[in-house]
């Protein structure tokens, strides 16, 4: 591998249309092709992600990492899409 190609995108998470904007997200991300994407701004609700909405069939692994919790079943924070494995994940707190 002679590059690698690195992507990050705040997808804003629910707020607007969201159905219209994750075509545009999928269609950018297979346009650019990148190897690891950052996204900001990630829903965590019940048992997936928008992370996991987005690289639904794309050939990517996904990492969440919970910013804060909304109430019982939501969470609000990052996520990183690779595809190379991923094999460990950790979530630092940032400074407030």
């Amino acid at each position: 591998m002679d590059r690698l190609r690195i992507l990050n995108l705040n997808i804003w998470n629910r707020k607007g249309p969201w159905e219209k904007r994750i075509e545009l997200i999928r269609a950018g991300i297979a346009r650019l092709a990148p190897d690891i994407v950052g996204l900001e701004e990630v829903l965590f609700e019940g048992d997936h992600t928008q992370a996991d909405e987005i690289r639904e069939g794309r050939g990517y692994e996904a990492a969440f990492g919970m910013a804060h919790q909304i109430d019982e079943r939501l969470h609000f924070g990052n996520a990183v899409l690779s595809r190379f494995p991923i094999e460990r994940r950790a979530v630092f707190p940032l400074p407030t």
